[in-house]
């Protein structure tokens, strides 16, 4: 068994809940991962912080043989939805690594009791559920400084308000890792047109560049509508036309569930504010091709969801964050 220290950090889960307190690796004392070539492990005072995101996800049905020693099979029972994650680990070196992370178990001490957190590539749930209803970690921070500060940039607040800052790349489709420090954040992130968002105790701000005509705000309105997802109440925020392919736009999407959940909370409706990256195809042909998290959260049937605006200031702190060379 490796000795492994607990560092101060916490967890956001997909259903919006966040936990802080102090995580320790399980057992083993590392975390791995394979990258598609080969299984990589690192300490957990190596990482700064891990990301899963949605890969594939599908409904499934139990089957059976109709007749021992027979080919024909017979599917039965309610379809279960089955999930694979795709994960970013980012090492506090600079250095992103994404792939596969093997079965990895976790324990969270929030001062009043200690709690198991396994990550798992594959999950599966229960007949009857939806993909979006299986609950999993999308993002560990772990505390502790950064080595040698290679990818981070120094962020500072372009009005002086210090909130919680989080940052997408348009370019690449990706979230960026995020640490608070006095005065600002520094943050890593790989590609650049970047989105910054800022949420604090009056709402969301987001710094959105480019926009559409009316043309393409039709076509993507009506994309939204014919839209199969668990978030069945979609508000377009804004949308931008790439400026290089025109066949491209990102928007920025308040999603939020209406319908019932499974979750047993009095707080049972999850929202999420996402960009996503649309392809316009021949005629009024539009089809959804990435999507990416920047807040998320959970609230009551009655509860309003949060407020967001368009702020230009913020334009400026997303245009001002270089990009991370990727290894």
């Amino acid at each position: 068994m490796v000795a492994t220290c607990a560092v101060a950090g916490h967890v956001e889960w997909s259903d919006g809940v966040r936990q802080e307190g102090e995580l320790q690796a399980g057992p083993n004392g590392v975390l791995r991962l394979h990258d598609g070539v080969r299984v990589r492990e690192w300490r957990l005072e190596e990482v700064a912080r891990v990301t899963l995101r949605l890969e594939k996800g599908r409904l499934e049905r139990a089957w059976r043989f109709v007749e021992a020693g027979q080919t024909q099979k017979e599917e039965w029972g309610e379809p279960y939805p089955v999930a694979e994650l795709m994960a970013d680990v980012w090492l506090k070196s600079g250095t992103r690594v994404a792939g596969h992370l093997m079965s990895t178990t976790l324990y969270l001490d929030d001062g009043e009791g200690v709690e198991r957190v396994v990550v798992k590539r594959k999950l599966r749930g229960a007949g009857g559920e939806s993909v979006d209803d299986l609950r999993y970690p999308v993002e560990l921070v772990f505390g502790g400084e950064v080595v040698d500060g290679g990818g981070w940039r120094w962020v500072k607040s372009s009005d002086g308000v210090l909130g919680e800052l989080a940052m997408v790349s348009r370019r690449t489709m990706n979230s960026a890792a995020v640490r608070r420090k006095e005065g600002g954040w520094e943050v890593m992130l790989e590609g650049g047109d970047v989105v910054a968002a800022l949420r604090d105790g009056k709402g969301i701000r987001v710094g959105w560049r480019g926009g559409c005509d009316e043309a393409e705000l039709a076509r993507l309105r009506q994309g939204l509508v014919d839209l199969n997802d668990f978030f069945d109440g979609r508000e377009l925020v804004a949308a931008a036309v790439d400026e290089d392919d025109k066949t491209v736009v990102h928007t920025l999407l308040l999603l939020h569930r209406v319908g019932k959940t499974t979750l047993p909370a009095r707080a049972s409706q999850p929202w999420r504010l996402e960009v996503w990256r649309w392809r316009l195809g021949e005629g009024d042909d539009i089809s959804a091709v990435r999507r990416v998290v920047l807040f998320r959260g959970i609230k009551g049937v009655e509860e309003a969801l949060p407020l967001v605006r368009v702020d230009e200031r913020l334009v400026e702190m997303g245009g001002g964050v270089p990009e991370a060379t990727p290894p």
